[in-house]
């Protein structure tokens, strides 16, 4: 009986380490989000703040330049993503009997 219960235990452990590698994927996107939407609200605020007349336009580029990091980061954030997610799930695990 001891015997059952470690490997149904086994097969327990198996399973939630795959759920704890899709977690920490998907909290990985999301801090690939996080970047891209900090880019995005400075490269916007750069642009609001260059059609001032006290500031250098100098910053409209700094700005664009911004914006097109989060667009660049969130396009990378995805791709990475989906192709370790379907790497996780395309491991095979040992079968426990």
């Amino acid at each position: 009986m001891v015997k059952r219960y470690s490997k149904n235990l086994e097969k327990e452990n198996i399973l939630l380490s795959d759920e704890r590698t899709l977690l920490s994927n998907e909290r990985t996107f999301l801090a690939y989000i996080n970047i891209a939407l900090t880019s995005l609200l400075l490269g916007l605020a750069l642009l609001q703040i260059a059609q001032l007349p006290q500031f250098p336009s100098n910053l409209a580029y700094i700005g664009i330049f911004a914006i097109f990091v989060a667009i660049i980061t969130l396009i990378t954030g995805f791709i990475l993503y989906i192709q370790r997610k379907k790497e996780i799930l395309s491991i095979e695990r040992i079968k426990i009997t």
